[in-house]
Formats: C-alpha cells, sequence, structure tokens
C-alpha cells in the first residue's frame, strides 16, 4: 500500500477516469483487485470480505457492499483502452522518480493465459484459441505482451492481443509503439538495450527497429547464420565468469546494419543435446528395423495387405527421420532398392 502512495496512483486513475459524484471510484477498484491479487487472491464475490479484513477499510472508510462483484466490474466497464494506456503513460515517470528504476537493459517477452469463456460467447473478441504456452489448446486464451526493466521486472508498457497471434506476427505490429516508447523510457539513457527472443524475430521488426538507430540483443535460430557456427572451436574463448562456457564473435551485416553476433558453447547444453540425439536415434533405429522387417516380408512373399510403394516408404522414412540431425545421421538416400519389383531396406 505505501507504495501505491508513494506513486500516488489513487490520484493518478481517478484523474484520467473521473469518479462518480458518491462511492469508490475507479481508483479504488482497480487498487483493490491489485493488492488482492498480489496479497490473497480471492475472487470478486469474495474480495468484499477480504477488504473488511485489511487495513484498506480504516485508510478509505469505505463500507464492505460497496466492492460487491457488480458494482466492481460495472466500475471496470467505464475504463476504456486509451485510458489504461494513458494511465500507463503517466505512471512511467513517476516510477522513475521515486524509485530510480535502471532502464539499461529492458525485456521483451510475450505469454498468454488461457480462459474458461464458452465459444457461444461473442461479447469477447480477444479470447481465441491458438497456441497454449499452458498446453490448454482446447480452450480460448488471451496473449500479453510486456516491457518490463531487468531489475524488478517491472512493467512498462503492456499490450492484450487475440490469443491466436503468434510471436513473430505481433512483434511488427507493434514494433512503431514499443520504440516509441523505448525512447520515452530511455531519453536519458543513451546506451539503453532491448532485449527479446528470436520467437519475436522478423524482418519487418528488425528493420523498424534498425532504422530507429535502438539498441537490441535478439537471439537467431541456427540456420539464419549457419555459416557463422561453422567456425572452428579454436576461435571460441574461454568465458572467466561463465565456467564451462566459450564464445567468439564476429561482425555481420544484418537489416542494413553491421550487427555484432556473439556465439556461446556450454558444457552443460552440449550434454543435454547429446543426451536428446542418443534418445532420437534409439527410437530412429527401432522404427527402421520395423520398417526393416515389414520389407523382408514383403520380400519372402510372406506379408498380406497392401503392396508398399517406393513412394510410400521414401514418405515413411522422412517421417521417421524427421527429429533434428536424424536425417544427417542415418544415411538411407541409397537403403531403399528396387529389385525385381520388390523393395528393401537396409541401413
Amino acid at each position: 500500500m505505501r507504495i501505491t502512495q508513494r506513486l500516488g496512483l489513487l490520484d493518478l486513475i481517478n484523474d484520467v477516469v473521473p469518479r462518480r459524484d458518491q462511492g469508490p471510484s475507479v481508483g479504488h477498484y482497480i487498487l483493490l483487485a491489485a493488492l488482492n491479487r498480489a496479497l490473497d487472491l480471492c475472487s470478486k464475490l469474495a474480495i468484499g470480505d477480504w477488504y473488511e479484513k485489511t487495513i484498506l477499510k480504516r485508510l478509505w472508510r469505505l463500507p464492505k457492499f460497496a466492492f460487491s462483484s457488480q458494482r466492481f466490474w460495472a466500475h471496470m466497464d467505464r475504463i476504456s483502452s486509451d485510458a489504461i494506456t494513458q494511465i500507463e503513460k503517466n505512471l512511467i515517470p513517476r516510477i522513475r522518480q521515486q524509485f530510480g528504476v535502471a532502464s539499461e537493459v529492458l525485456l521483451y517477452d510475450t505469454t498468454n493465459f488461457f480462459t474458461f469463456l464458452s465459444t457461444s460467447n461473442d461479447r469477447a473478441n480477444l479470447p481465441k484459441r491458438g497456441h497454449s504456452k499452458a498446453k490448454r489448446h482446447d480452450l480460448r486464451q488471451v496473449g500479453l505482451a510486456l516491457l518490463v526493466t531487468r531489475d524488478f521486472q517491472i512493467p512498462l508498457l503492456h499490450r492484450t492481443y487475440e490469443g491466436n497471434i503468434p510471436d513473430a506476427k505481433l512483434f511488427p505490429q507493434i514494433s512503431a509503439e514499443l520504440i516509441a516508447h523505448y525512447y520515452q523510457i530511455t531519453r536519458n539513457t543513451p546506451q539503453a538495450t532491448l532485449v527479446f527472443d528470436k520467437g519475436n524475430v522478423s524482418e519487418d521488426a528488425m528493420e523498424h527497429l534498425a532504422v530507429a538507430d535502438a539498441h537490441f540483443v535478439a537471439a537467431l535460430s541456427a540456420n539464419r547464420l549457419s555459416e557463422v557456427l561453422e567456425a572452428p572451436q579454436d576461435k571460441y574463448k574461454s568465458i572467466p565468469s561463465m565456467p564451462g562456457t566459450k564464445a567468439f564473435s564476429t561482425v555481420v551485416p544484418l537489416w542494413g546494419k553491421n550487427c555484432q553476433v556473439v556465439v556461446a558453447y556450454t558444457e552443460s547444453f552440449f550434454t543435454q543435446q547429446l543426451s536428446g540425439i542418443a534418445q532420437h536415434m534409439i527410437k530412429c533405429r527401432t522404427k527402421l528395423f520395423d520398417l526393416q522387417q515389414r520389407l523382408a516380408k514383403w520380400h519372402n512373399g510372406k506379408a498380406k495387405g497392401k503392396r508398399p510403394t517406393l513412394k510410400s516408404i521414401q514418405s515413411e522414412l522422412k517421417k521417421i527421420l524427421a527429429p533434428q540431425f536424424m536425417s544427417a545421421i542415418f544415411n538411407t538416400c541409397r537403403g531403399v532398392i528396387h529389385l525385381r519389383n520388390r523393395l528393401w531396406l537396409y541401413f
């Protein structure tokens, strides 16, 4: 509660969303919901009972029935998207002034939250079915993009979006807004750096960042700069502060700029990859052996059912060797032999 008082959050919200003549303001409802969620999450039906047991009752001198579920949602309907954006914009300078939050590094990422809204509920346009990070693909979800500080992960920008929009498609849509907030937040910090993962990398978004001359750190997929990954081991240098890690850097032209690319090798990640490859190899060998046995039955005239074709066998091989690196480890391009109208596989 002291943090909200230092920020003057109640008055800040009420300046943007005017209160009614009597009773709690929109600011009261937002603060109550935020504090309850942070300290002792309960339903909106029970939030009035929770309020009465806290210091808020003494500070605000409002009756418990004023925070009923119905009144809560009625006040939430008064807050427009533009009002939320304005509150966020007005709050950032206060956070920096009161707490001196460092903005040398800003982190951007997205997530989504599944809901239990019915498919027939057409009042909400954000919840959609998409790739759920909680593996609840059967439910409608809402996406959330956040720009936060590295220290204490304080949100500086947020954006809610439809649950069926993938990260790489969203990032270009909000890149202009992100850059504007980036400069608003970092105008006194010329070396501020924006950090995000490879799921947000797209040509349009990266060109926007490059043209805006923004500092950024982003991960790239291995096939993006495969020639850099082929560098010999003697180029990698140990990093004293990170035992078991080696790295080398080089300059590569990307998106019209000369970008510093850092390639890192870690023993722990290599061990995990090696274990994963070994598991895939065992599964592939088992499936290939089963395929070989089935083809052997056809070769000996002991099989029943539809006769396999060269095309069907090649298609099955492609599925078997789909896991990463398997097609390079198992050489089957000569393993399917067409001999006397019979199919045979060896490896």
